[in-house]
């Protein structure tokens, strides 16, 4: 399916030229919830929206994807690659590899094209490039479980040296520390795929 994008209608939508609003699957751009301490002033969200117009607005776009995928809105979610002559911009992997947002695996329907997103992102981080500069998206410590309770219920990517790794039942746990109840551990219950690839 193509269209022309419009309007931004929000840090992760668009309008299209048939009145439609698409939303863009597997990225997270900034929030204030992300950090509790983070300004008014804070100009993260408006820099992405300033990404997501500039690559888009009146541009052919692409959409891909589940079409019976929608959010709670009615919105369908889609990946969405931006058409100009023979030259195709992935937009997911745009938003990444310059920092305008985060990867957010639970949109992206097809592990390949996570693990290729994956890879844009953890470049731009390593490039401090965008949001990765901010220190509200700085690595946490596994290390320091009492200070990762302030991040609860927001995404964060936490390093440290994993203990050991077990499993129970369906799930897999990699836990960062001696005393799983206390430490920082990982649950996993999806597979993962292996040996995928994803033109961008």
């Amino acid at each position: 399916m193509t269209r022309t994008a419009t309007a931004v209608t929000g840090p992760r939508s668009l309008r299209l030229d048939d009145g439609t609003e698409v939303v863009v699957a597997g990225i997270l751009p900034p929030s204030k919830l992300d950090h509790p301490s983070v300004s008014k002033t804070w100009a993260l969200p408006a820099r992405t929206a300033k990404a997501l117009s500039e690559a888009t607005i009146g541009r052919t776009i692409e959409l891909s994807g589940n079409e019976r995928a929608r959010d709670r809105y009615g919105r369908r979610i889609a990946q969405i690659r931006v058409l100009s002559g023979q030259h195709q911009l992935w937009l997911q992997a745009y938003l990444a590899r310059t920092g305008a947002a985060r990867i957010l695996i639970k949109g992206t329907d097809d592990i390949c094209k996570a693990n290729a997103l994956l890879r844009h992102e953890q470049a731009a981080r390593g490039r401090s490039a965008g949001l990765w500069a901010d220190a509200a998206y700085a690595i946490r410590k596994a290390s320091k479980p009492w200070e990762l309770l302030r991040y609860r219920s927001t995404l964060q990517i936490v390093e440290g040296r994993v203990w050991n790794v077990s499993r129970v039942r369906s799930r897999i746990y990699i836990n960062f520390g001696k005393n799983w109840r206390r430490d920082f551990t990982i649950g996993i219950r999806r597979k993962v795929g292996k040996n995928c690839a994803y033109p961008v």
